[in-house]
């Protein structure tokens, strides 16, 4: 389909776009253990870069 519409349209953005992820999509669908999204991994990292400003020293905790 990519061939078939204009380079600079937004459906051809869009099947680049669903190319480019394409081999993780699969990987999600084969594995159930894998989460869609990285939700988990970022609320965790979110607390230490909250308490990062509040650090008295200029190393970082």
């Amino acid at each position: 389909m990519l061939g078939q519409v204009s380079d600079k349209s937004a459906l051809a953005e869009a099947i680049r776009y669903a190319l480019s992820r394409w081999p993780a999509l699969t990987r999600y669908l084969a594995d159930g253990r894998l989460e869609i999204d990285n939700n988990i991994a970022e609320r965790a990292m979110r607390a230490v870069a909250i308490a990062r400003p509040l650090c008295p020293c200029r190393a970082g905790c």
